[in-house]
């Protein structure tokens, strides 16, 4: 088949250097540097685009490319490489290069790509599938946005040590797909957004420092099974997460980056730093209800309903915390009632009881009443503030407390004329404590983790 980008019949000493070293396999170097903007010299180090575009393309049947590829290193780039729908079915290794006007890979396919160490203009990569990997670090220097949206990467995307300097898009890398880890350290940005939105790749290997500025980071949708050796627990991983966008964090809440997040610290074991992220995520999630639509007072209940549910059990990632809260308001329960039994203020929960022998307990002692209540019905369950706390507060339990005490009737019980009314509280309590801890416990409440 001939080869569409055909070679000019003015070859340079360079040119030709890189046509024999491509067909024997080897790497062509024309400098241990990259050349800098002023270092161009035809006749040492530039190479015409079109030259290896048909190299790229496999040469001819004069000037075959070895399966090992394209080799290039330390070259200016004159021209453009425009590779737009094209299949490359040898690599193309371009490093350390300074490649004067901005590549277009648009839709290409070819085995893979290295412009490390490497200067361009910007870079259109969108829709590229490569079997292996693409480099675009160690000294990679973009000055305007590198674009790989919907490429489809079969190995890893490397941009360690890369400069991604373009100030509106950085990088661009929505609906991508990388087969391998997406290594993202020691990077190097001027201000533009880097936007992940639904790609998908291996993990993440990155260090919090290479992300962009708040606000200019675009999660949603991005999914990655792990973060490799670069895991640096809950605190920096909150962090990460504040870059997005702020109506991603408010009104227009996207809960995927949270979910996903709170995913792969469980799957890695990090149950304690997953279990917080899902909090977080309610957190957000409670706000962005309420700001929606601050007017409709539904939505003020179900926001006073979420902060209880927190307190409670924590968004059901911590029942046992509704344990402590329960043993708080039964200690509680106890000295008001205890006080209250001293006071004379607890009578017997029985009409016939209260109308005869309490009244004349009360009549002849006063003071101490129970003594006499008890001489004449001994066989009544006594009275015990503790446990008529636990009886009143946990529901469906019978400790035969409740159904034989209870408090006067407000205004009868002298220092006490509130203790009805708090009875009712507590009982009421006990039940939302209850009814939500069994919700958490038996998966009844849908969690993340």
């Amino acid at each position: 088949m001939k080869n569409p980008f055909p070679l000019p019949d003015d070859l340079t000493g360079p040119e030709v250097d890189l046509i024999a070293k491509a067909k024997s396999g080897e790497r062509c170097s024309l400098g241990d540097d990259r050349p800098a903007e002023d270092d161009r010299d035809a006749g040492r180090n530039v190479i015409r685009a079109m030259v290896i575009m048909h190299l790229a393309l496999g040469g001819d049947d004069d000037q075959p490319v070895h399966p090992q590829g394209v080799m290039l290193s330390g070259a200016w780039i004159a021209g453009e490489l425009n590779f737009d729908s094209c299949t490359l079915p040898r690599p193309l290794w371009l490093q350390r290069c300074y490649i004067e006007a901005p590549p277009d890979f648009f839709g290409a396919r070819t085995r893979s790509i290295s412009l490390s160490g490497s200067w361009v203009p910007s870079l259109n990569m969108a829709g590229l599938t490569t079997e292996g990997p693409v480099f675009l670090g160690d000294g990679f220097e973009a000055a305007g946005p590198v674009i790989l949206r919907g490429a489809k990467i079969g190995g890893q995307l490397a941009c360690n040590g890369g400069k991604f300097l373009g100030e509106k898009v950085a990088l661009n890398l929505e609906k991508a797909r990388v087969e391998g880890d997406f290594f993202w350290r020691a990077v190097t940005l001027s201000g533009g957004t880097v936007n992940l939105t639904g790609a998908r790749v291996e993990d993440v290997e990155h260090d919090i420092h290479s992300w962009p500025e708040s606000g200019k980071l675009y999660l949603d949708g991005f999914v990655y099974d792990g973060f490799g050796a670069s895991h640096v627990g809950f605190a920096v991983l909150k962090d990460w997460l504040k870059l997005q966008p702020a109506e991603h964090l408010g009104a227009n809440f996207r809960p995927q980056p949270f979910e996903q997040l709170a995913t792969v610290l469980r799957e890695m074991g990090h149950t304690e730093d997953a279990k917080r992220i899902a909090i977080l995520k309610q957190r957000k999630l409670r706000w962005a209800n309420l700001i929606r639509n601050p007017v409709n007072p539904l939505r003020w209940f179900r926001f006073l309903l979420s902060l209880v549910f927190e307190g409670v059990v924590g968004f059901g990632y911590r029942p046992f915390r509704a344990l402590i809260l329960a043993a708080v308001f039964i200690a509680y329960g106890a000295f008001r009632f205890d006080a209250a039994f001293d006071a004379g203020a607890m009578v017997p929960n029985n009409p016939s009881l209260l109308q005869d022998v309490w009244k004349n307990a009360v009549k002849k002692a006063p003071a101490s009443p129970y003594d006499n209540f008890y001489i004449k019905i001994p066989d009544f369950q006594p009275f015990d503030p503790l446990v008529y706390s636990i009886d009143t507060f946990v529901p469906l339990v019978n400790l035969h407390q409740q159904p034989n005490w209870i408090p006067q009737p407000e205004g009868k019980a002298g220092a006490w004329p509130w203790i009805r009314l708090y009875l009712w509280i507590h009982i009421a309590i006990g039940w939302a404590v209850t009814a939500v801890f069994a919700a958490s416990l038996t998966g009844v409440v849908k969690k993340d983790v």
